[in-house]
């Protein structure tokens, strides 16, 4: 059933929906049923990449899961590197070469966990990675995925770490 109702528009907005209407050959009022019901559409759709949390808002959950003793979810978090890695580089994390591995991590922990300051340095077997988070309890977090991904993937064995406030460090050795 059709209610008929009456709308007012801009001068702009409604020569620009009669010209789409005229390019699909549509009428006006079917033209703004289909806009009306698109708009309604993605109103209802919920993407994450498009919801935002403030800062404090972020702190708070990642404080609240480190207080109780909540681990970072590690399997979700290591998919998500392997994801990136495949399709960055078109391969899985572990089969990239040194050079990939090194930047393809940087790009990879800045951009998942959200960490800043990610620096990594090789030299013979031994791995050095420092980064910086927002808050303590972030860099904590961060750090228990992290470490967790250089020893189940990438077969390494911890040999150095420290936590300081919002700074971290891991050294790592390749297991042979």
């Amino acid at each position: 059933m059709k209610i008929q109702i009456s709308l007012r528009l801009e001068k702009d907005l409604l020569d620009e929906v009669k010209r789409v209407a005229q390019e699909e050959r549509k009428a006006l009022t079917a033209m703004l049923r289909e806009l009306i019901s698109i708009g309604l559409r993605h109103k209802e759709e919920l993407r994450f990449e498009n919801i935002s949390v403030s800062l404090n808002v972020f702190r708070y959950m990642v404080e609240e899961s480190v207080k109780h003793k909540i681990a970072p979810p590690l399997d979700i978090a290591m998919n998500d590197v392997q994801m990136f890695f495949l399709w960055n580089y078109g391969e899985r994390l572990e089969n990239v070469s040194p050079v990939t591995l090194k930047e393809g991590l940087k790009k990879a922990i800045t951009q998942i966990f959200g960490v800043h300051n990610v620096y990594i340095e090789t030299q013979n077997h031994r791995t050095v990675l420092t980064f910086s988070g927002h808050f303590p309890a972030h860099v904590i977090w961060t750090f228990k995925v992290i470490r967790t991904l250089f020893e189940r993937v990438l077969k390494s064995k911890v040999v150095g770490e420290e936590i300081s406030g919002r700074k971290a460090i891991l050294i790592v050795e390749k297991e042979d």
